[in-house]
Protein backbone atom coordinates (compact mmCIF):
# COMPACT_ATOMS: atom_id res chain seq x y z
CA UNK A 1 0.00 0.00 0.00
CA UNK A 2 2.77 2.46 0.80
CA UNK A 3 4.27 1.89 -2.48
CA UNK A 4 0.88 2.62 -4.27
CA UNK A 5 0.67 6.04 -2.16
CA UNK A 6 3.86 7.21 -3.17
CA UNK A 7 2.80 6.57 -6.76
CA UNK A 8 -0.16 8.23 -6.40
CA UNK A 9 1.50 11.15 -4.68
CA UNK A 10 4.40 10.78 -7.23
CA UNK A 11 1.95 11.24 -10.18
CA UNK A 12 -0.30 14.14 -8.27
CA UNK A 13 3.00 16.18 -8.17
CA UNK A 14 3.88 16.28 -11.47
CA UNK A 15 0.01 17.09 -12.63
CA UNK A 16 0.68 20.19 -10.57
CA UNK A 17 4.40 20.75 -11.61
CA UNK A 18 2.92 20.77 -15.29
CA UNK A 19 0.33 22.97 -14.43
CA UNK A 20 2.51 25.69 -13.01
CA UNK A 21 4.47 25.23 -15.39
CA UNK A 22 1.78 25.86 -17.74
CA UNK A 23 0.52 29.40 -15.87
CA UNK A 24 3.93 30.49 -15.64
CA UNK A 25 5.97 29.46 -19.35
CA UNK A 26 3.40 28.24 -21.84
CA UNK A 27 4.06 32.00 -23.89
CA UNK A 28 7.42 31.28 -24.02
CA UNK A 29 8.03 28.02 -24.13
CA UNK A 30 6.79 28.08 -28.23
CA UNK A 31 4.44 25.84 -30.43
CA UNK A 32 5.39 23.01 -28.97
CA UNK A 33 3.85 23.09 -25.48
CA UNK A 34 0.36 24.53 -27.59
CA UNK A 35 -1.06 21.06 -27.19
CA UNK A 36 -0.29 20.77 -23.40
CA UNK A 37 -1.48 24.11 -22.90
CA UNK A 38 -4.90 23.62 -25.10
CA UNK A 39 -5.50 20.53 -23.07
CA UNK A 40 -5.52 21.91 -19.58
CA UNK A 41 -7.68 24.62 -20.90
CA UNK A 42 -10.28 21.74 -21.99
CA UNK A 43 -9.81 19.75 -18.51
CA UNK A 44 -10.33 23.02 -16.77
CA UNK A 45 -13.50 23.83 -18.13
CA UNK A 46 -14.66 19.98 -18.35
CA UNK A 47 -13.58 20.23 -14.45
CA UNK A 48 -15.96 23.06 -14.33
CA UNK A 49 -19.00 21.39 -15.82
CA UNK A 50 -18.79 18.47 -14.10
CA UNK A 51 -18.01 19.66 -10.77
CA UNK A 52 -18.53 22.83 -10.15
CA UNK A 53 -21.93 24.14 -12.60
CA UNK A 54 -23.34 20.00 -10.94
CA UNK A 55 -22.16 20.34 -7.44
CA UNK A 56 -25.39 21.08 -6.22
CA UNK A 57 -27.14 18.29 -8.04
CA UNK A 58 -24.01 15.81 -6.86
CA UNK A 59 -25.02 16.50 -2.94
CA UNK A 60 -28.89 16.44 -3.73
CA UNK A 61 -28.28 12.90 -5.33
CA UNK A 62 -25.80 12.11 -2.61
CA UNK A 63 -28.11 12.50 0.24
CA UNK A 64 -31.02 10.81 -1.42
CA UNK A 65 -28.60 7.68 -2.05
CA UNK A 66 -27.54 7.87 1.67
CA UNK A 67 -31.33 7.71 2.95
CA UNK A 68 -31.46 4.68 0.60
CA UNK A 69 -29.10 2.87 2.24
CA UNK A 70 -30.25 4.06 5.97
CA UNK A 71 -33.52 2.03 4.68
CA UNK A 72 -31.80 -0.76 3.18
CA UNK A 73 -29.36 -1.07 6.19
CA UNK A 74 -32.32 -1.34 8.60
CA UNK A 75 -34.79 -3.47 6.90
CA UNK A 76 -31.89 -5.51 6.62
CA UNK A 77 -30.56 -5.60 10.39
CA UNK A 78 -33.88 -6.39 11.34
CA UNK A 79 -33.99 -9.65 9.18
CA UNK A 80 -30.89 -10.91 10.45
CA UNK A 81 -32.12 -12.88 12.87
CA UNK A 82 -33.79 -15.22 10.11
CA UNK A 83 -31.73 -14.58 7.46
CA UNK A 84 -28.30 -13.95 8.56
CA UNK A 85 -25.85 -15.00 5.44
CA UNK A 86 -27.84 -12.57 3.06
CA UNK A 87 -28.43 -9.92 5.59
CA UNK A 88 -25.21 -9.61 6.42
CA UNK A 89 -24.32 -9.16 3.04
CA UNK A 90 -26.51 -6.28 2.38
CA UNK A 91 -25.49 -4.51 5.69
CA UNK A 92 -21.84 -5.12 4.22
CA UNK A 93 -23.04 -4.11 0.63
CA UNK A 94 -24.35 -0.43 2.88
CA UNK A 95 -21.40 0.26 3.96
CA UNK A 96 -19.76 -0.34 0.97
CA UNK A 97 -21.62 2.50 -0.69
CA UNK A 98 -21.39 5.09 2.33
CA UNK A 99 -17.84 4.16 1.56
CA UNK A 100 -18.06 5.01 -2.08
CA UNK A 101 -19.78 8.35 -1.18
CA UNK A 102 -17.24 9.30 1.17
CA UNK A 103 -14.50 8.75 -1.31
CA UNK A 104 -16.65 10.12 -3.91
CA UNK A 105 -17.04 13.57 -1.21
CA UNK A 106 -13.78 14.05 -0.83
CA UNK A 107 -12.96 14.50 -4.80
CA UNK A 108 -15.67 16.43 -5.44
CA UNK A 109 -15.38 19.03 -2.41
CA UNK A 110 -11.87 19.68 -3.89
CA UNK A 111 -12.61 19.24 -7.41
CA UNK A 112 -15.68 21.61 -6.73
CA UNK A 113 -13.97 23.97 -5.64
CA UNK A 114 -10.77 24.48 -7.80
CA UNK A 115 -13.39 24.17 -10.47
CA UNK A 116 -14.66 27.64 -9.79
CA UNK A 117 -14.16 30.07 -12.73
CA UNK A 118 -14.07 33.02 -10.61
CA UNK A 119 -11.40 32.44 -8.46
CA UNK A 120 -7.45 33.00 -10.10
CA UNK A 121 -5.44 30.46 -10.83
CA UNK A 122 -2.74 30.85 -8.06
CA UNK A 123 -5.27 30.43 -5.53
CA UNK A 124 -6.31 27.22 -6.79
CA UNK A 125 -2.98 26.09 -6.82
CA UNK A 126 -3.24 27.09 -3.19
CA UNK A 127 -5.81 25.09 -2.52
CA UNK A 128 -4.82 22.24 -4.55
CA UNK A 129 -1.57 21.68 -2.63
CA UNK A 130 -3.33 21.97 0.82
CA UNK A 131 -5.52 19.44 -0.27
CA UNK A 132 -2.89 16.81 -0.19
CA UNK A 133 -4.16 15.30 3.30
CA UNK A 134 -7.34 14.90 1.65
CA UNK A 135 -5.96 12.52 -0.82
CA UNK A 136 -4.08 10.95 2.05
CA UNK A 137 -7.41 10.19 3.64
CA UNK A 138 -8.89 9.35 0.24
CA UNK A 139 -6.17 6.62 -0.38
CA UNK A 140 -6.44 5.30 3.55
CA UNK A 141 -10.61 4.98 3.09
CA UNK A 142 -9.88 3.32 -0.50
CA UNK A 143 -7.86 0.68 1.45
CA UNK A 144 -10.51 -0.09 3.86
CA UNK A 145 -13.31 0.23 0.98
CA UNK A 146 -11.11 -2.88 -0.33
CA UNK A 147 -10.97 -4.88 2.29
CA UNK A 148 -14.69 -4.73 3.28
CA UNK A 149 -15.52 -5.14 -0.58
CA UNK A 150 -13.23 -8.48 -0.75
CA UNK A 151 -14.80 -9.82 2.19
CA UNK A 152 -18.17 -9.28 0.44
CA UNK A 153 -17.54 -10.90 -2.62
CA UNK A 154 -16.14 -14.01 -0.41
CA UNK A 155 -19.65 -14.06 1.21
CA UNK A 156 -21.53 -14.38 -2.11
CA UNK A 157 -19.08 -16.90 -3.27
CA UNK A 158 -19.12 -19.04 0.21
CA UNK A 159 -23.12 -18.56 0.33
CA UNK A 160 -24.04 -22.54 -1.03
CA UNK A 161 -20.99 -23.37 1.34
CA UNK A 162 -22.55 -21.89 4.26
CA UNK A 163 -25.78 -23.67 4.05
CA UNK A 164 -23.66 -26.96 4.07
CA UNK A 165 -21.69 -26.59 7.08
CA UNK A 166 -22.29 -27.93 11.01
CA UNK A 167 -21.22 -27.45 14.08
CA UNK A 168 -21.41 -29.04 17.39
CA UNK A 169 -20.27 -27.74 20.77
CA UNK A 170 -17.68 -29.09 23.48
CA UNK A 171 -17.19 -27.15 26.94
CA UNK A 172 -14.31 -27.26 28.85
CA UNK A 173 -12.80 -25.40 31.68
CA UNK A 174 -15.61 -22.78 30.83
CA UNK A 175 -14.30 -22.91 27.75
CA UNK A 176 -16.87 -23.38 24.53
CA UNK A 177 -15.14 -25.53 21.58
CA UNK A 178 -16.86 -25.05 18.20
CA UNK A 179 -16.11 -27.65 16.07
CA UNK A 180 -16.85 -26.52 12.53
CA UNK A 181 -17.53 -29.52 10.47
CA UNK A 182 -16.72 -28.30 6.76
CA UNK A 183 -16.90 -32.47 4.97
CA UNK A 184 -19.34 -31.27 2.31
CA UNK A 185 -18.22 -27.82 1.69
CA UNK A 186 -15.37 -26.65 -0.68
CA UNK A 187 -13.63 -24.48 2.41
CA UNK A 188 -9.97 -25.05 2.91
CA UNK A 189 -9.32 -21.98 5.23
CA UNK A 190 -10.22 -20.75 8.64
CA UNK A 191 -10.69 -17.64 7.41
CA UNK A 192 -13.02 -18.25 4.90
CA UNK A 193 -16.31 -15.88 5.21
CA UNK A 194 -19.01 -18.75 5.34
CA UNK A 195 -16.52 -19.78 8.52
CA UNK A 196 -16.82 -16.51 10.13
CA UNK A 197 -20.36 -15.73 9.22
CA UNK A 198 -21.59 -19.28 11.05
CA UNK A 199 -18.83 -18.42 14.39
CA UNK A 200 -20.43 -15.15 14.50
CA UNK A 201 -24.06 -16.91 14.32
CA UNK A 202 -23.00 -19.42 17.29
CA UNK A 203 -22.13 -16.28 19.91
CA UNK A 204 -25.34 -15.43 19.10
CA UNK A 205 -27.48 -18.25 19.86
CA UNK A 206 -24.97 -19.76 22.79
CA UNK A 207 -23.76 -16.65 23.92
CA UNK A 208 -26.35 -14.03 23.55
CA UNK A 209 -25.18 -11.34 21.85
CA UNK A 210 -26.91 -8.30 19.65
CA UNK A 211 -29.10 -9.30 16.59
CA UNK A 212 -26.76 -8.15 14.54
CA UNK A 213 -24.00 -9.57 12.49
CA UNK A 214 -20.81 -8.59 15.06
CA UNK A 215 -18.78 -7.97 11.71
CA UNK A 216 -20.88 -5.31 11.19
CA UNK A 217 -21.10 -4.02 14.50
CA UNK A 218 -17.49 -3.82 14.83
CA UNK A 219 -16.78 -2.18 11.21
CA UNK A 220 -16.89 1.43 11.80
CA UNK A 221 -14.85 0.82 15.77
CA UNK A 222 -12.40 -0.94 12.91
CA UNK A 223 -12.25 1.87 11.18
CA UNK A 224 -11.66 4.01 14.04
CA UNK A 225 -8.92 1.52 15.61
CA UNK A 226 -7.25 1.66 12.14
CA UNK A 227 -6.93 5.61 12.36
CA UNK A 228 -5.66 4.86 16.17
CA UNK A 229 -3.44 2.16 14.78
CA UNK A 230 -1.86 4.63 11.88
CA UNK A 231 -1.56 7.71 13.96
CA UNK A 232 -1.22 7.05 17.62
CA UNK A 233 2.19 7.42 19.44
CA UNK A 234 1.73 7.45 23.21
CA UNK A 235 1.75 4.29 24.70
CA UNK A 236 -1.02 4.93 27.50
CA UNK A 237 -3.11 5.74 24.76
CA UNK A 238 -2.31 2.37 23.40
CA UNK A 239 -2.73 0.54 26.55
CA UNK A 240 -6.42 2.42 26.76
CA UNK A 241 -7.26 1.43 23.38
CA UNK A 242 -6.08 -2.25 22.52
CA UNK A 243 -5.93 -3.54 25.91
CA UNK A 244 -9.10 -4.79 27.39
CA UNK A 245 -9.85 -7.63 30.42
CA UNK A 246 -11.09 -11.13 29.39
CA UNK A 247 -14.18 -12.25 30.53
CA UNK A 248 -15.12 -14.73 32.08
CA UNK A 249 -16.29 -17.28 28.92
CA UNK A 250 -14.41 -17.73 26.21
CA UNK A 251 -15.11 -19.29 22.77
CA UNK A 252 -12.61 -21.04 20.50
CA UNK A 253 -13.36 -22.60 17.11
CA UNK A 254 -12.09 -25.07 15.21
CA UNK A 255 -13.05 -26.29 11.92
CA UNK A 256 -12.74 -30.02 12.05
CA UNK A 257 -11.64 -30.74 8.59
CA UNK A 258 -9.71 -28.43 7.28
Amino acid sequence: MKKKTFLVLAIFTIFISFIIIDILFHEVLGRGWDFIHNFFILLGEGFTYIFYINLSTFFFWNLIGMFILVVVYIISYNAIKKRRLGSTSVNILCVIGWLIQFELFIIWSIFGLISNPDWPIQWKIILLCASIPLLFLFLFLLSILSDITSFWIDIIKERHDYSLLSYRIETENNTKIVHINTDATHLNTIWSAAIYILIDEVLKKENKTGAISRFIRSIVTNIFFEIATHFNFWPRFSKIMFYTTPSDQSFLAFPDQI
